[in-house]
């Protein structure tokens, strides 16, 4: 039985090194925090281009007012810049034109990043689905781990007894056969002497009483 016990306890420690190592494969790598810091970055860059272009658009109708009237102003008060004029307002073309290209790469990259940041906003919650599954199997795992615990120190305990029984057992036996070979020793003495046949199946009445009885012992320990 203690054999059997032994086996048992060898069985259970596998088993809870195997649950160890599947909790320990099974720990989430969070990763959500390097995504959110990202995603906040990138919603930081695309909010300063939208008030970048926001600041811009409003400025263009202003600008070109202000250009329309120096302009103006020039042609009426004389009439001899009409040439530099015309250069100053081909140069505020040529300036609108870098400047409204400039805006519309300053969009490019706000939608760019605002698709980023739904990429991104879908692969946490993915993270965050595997996350809650990790935790799940830890859950399962960690009960697992704990019953198969609390049966090896059943087990461990069941062991201790049968150990201290084994030993007790173990002494009796020595002191049973002690008394076998007494009785045999003595049997043999008496069998040189006037003995009834009654007093000799006594004795070995006797004998055979304590080896039966140092056989079930025998049996309940193995």
């Amino acid at each position: 039985m203690i054999n059997t016990l032994e086996r048992k306890l060898l069985e259970k420690d596998n088993i809870i090194k195997e649950l160890q190592h599947a909790q320990y494969s099974y720990e989430p790598k969070d990763l959500q925090l390097d995504f959110e810091i990202r995603i906040e970055s990138l919603e930081q860059e695309a909010a300063t281009g939208e008030r970048f272009t926001e600041v811009y658009s409003e400025s263009i109708p202003i600008r070109n007012q202000q250009a329309d009237r120096f302009l103006n102003s020039i042609q009426y008060g004389n009439s001899n810049n009409t040439s530099r004029s015309e250069i100053l307002r081909q140069e505020c073309q040529i300036r609108d034109q870098k400047s409204e290209q400039l805006l519309n790469e300053k969009k490019l990259i706000i939608v760019e990043n605002e698709r980023h940041i739904s990429e991104l906003q879908t692969v946490i919650r993915d993270q965050e689905r595997e996350i809650n599954n990790a935790n799940a199997k830890l859950q399962q795992i960690q009960q697992s781990l704990n019953t198969q615990q609390h049966e090896l120190d059943n087990c461990r305990q069941k062991r201790d007894i049968l150990t201290v029984d084994l030993n007790i057992a173990i002494e009796e036996n020595e002191a049973h056969l002690d008394r076998i070979r007494a009785l045999e020793r003595q049997l043999e003495m008496t069998q040189t002497r006037n003995i009834t046949p009654e007093q000799i199946a006594h004795y070995q009445g006797i004998i055979e009483d304590l080896k039966a009885q140092l056989r079930h012992r025998e049996d309940s320990i193995q």
